[in-house]
């Protein structure tokens, strides 16, 4: 498949939150509501959020041009 690929990562610095105890229901929690935030920003059922790190996180958008998710991110 020819169909362009963009790959945008998140890494939230200065969060103490995420930091220490990963598996405490508070981050957890955070970790949920942070998610659905991100996840109002993309539109379509193609668009993947993941979470690769404690407090990183990447969004994989197919059929997505190079400005595509600059002008999404910007939006925001």
């Amino acid at each position: 498949n020819d169909a362009p690929l963009s790959l945008v990562m998140l890494e939230f610095k200065k969060c103490t939150l995420f930091d220490g105890q990963p598996t405490s229901q508070i981050t957890i929690d955070h970790l949920k509501v942070l998610s659905q935030i991100i996840s109002t920003i993309l539109s379509r059922p193609t668009d993947t959020l993941t979470r690769y790190s404690d407090n990183e996180f990447a969004i994989l958008l197919p059929d997505t041009h190079i400005f595509g998710p600059n002008i999404s991110c910007k939006k925001y």
